[in-house]
């Protein structure tokens, strides 16, 4: 069996259904943001929901050591939008910074993610942000996204620990992809022996993580 976001058990044999946009619950859905009934009445899916939602999501980045110099505007799209800005249709495609040298102009989040989800993709999305604004290279994608991962998963471990932040959580401890993934875990283990900053210090005059090879 597999387990969703909420702890529900369900059977290998609906693997091949939808599956619910923020939890991964098999849902019977012909919509393109696919949600379950728990997850969707909670959805960051419009401008009213996002306005409460953002600011609190920026002030624990903050705490965790990470400001923007000039904030970036967070805006809600729908996956057609965020396809073409993207120029890619991957239905796990949840965010997007839209950007020209050293200067970030948007995020582009999915609408109708939990505020898990969404808190998640407005941190990995504010590293690339960063990253851009402090002109610290950004040419080697386990080390950006790895970074970028990080940032989402200490905010996810800075909530109160929801099943859905667990959820979100363990699905970043456990990616097994080689960027996605490797990059976490050695930008992890960079972070718990130099800090947060020291390590953005780091990769900003080495190109990306340090001793990255021996990780």
């Amino acid at each position: 069996h597999e387990v969703s976001g909420w702890s529900h058990k369900f059977c290998l044999s609906h693997s091949r259904e939808s599956r619910c946009a923020s939890c991964n619950l098999p849902i019977d859905s012909k919509s393109r943001v696919k949600l379950c009934g728990q997850c969707g009445p909670m959805a960051i899916s419009d401008v009213s929901v996002l306005r409460v939602a953002l600011p609190e999501v920026r002030l624990q980045l903050r705490k965790i050591g990470l400001r923007l110099g000039t904030p970036v505007r967070v805006k809600l799209v729908s996956p057609q939008s965020i396809a073409a800005s993207a120029n890619d249709a991957s239905p796990m495609l949840h965010g997007l910074t839209l950007m020209t040298p050293h200067r970030s102009l948007e995020i582009q989040v999915l609408k109708g993610l939990s505020p898990a989800r969404f808190g998640a993709v407005v941190a990995h999305e504010t590293m690339h942000a960063y990253l851009n604004e402090q002109q610290i290279p950004q040419t080697h994608p386990s080390t950006t996204e790895g970074m970028c991962e990080l940032l989402a998963y200490m905010w996810l471990k800075s909530r109160v620990q929801s099943p859905l932040i667990r959820w979100e959580t363990m699905r970043i401890e456990t990616n097994q992809d080689p960027v996605y993934g490797h990059g976490f875990c050695a930008a992890k283990a960079c972070v718990e022996e130099l800090g947060l900053l020291e390590t953005l210090s780091r990769i900003r005059f080495e190109g990306r993580l340090p001793n990255w090879e021996s990780r």
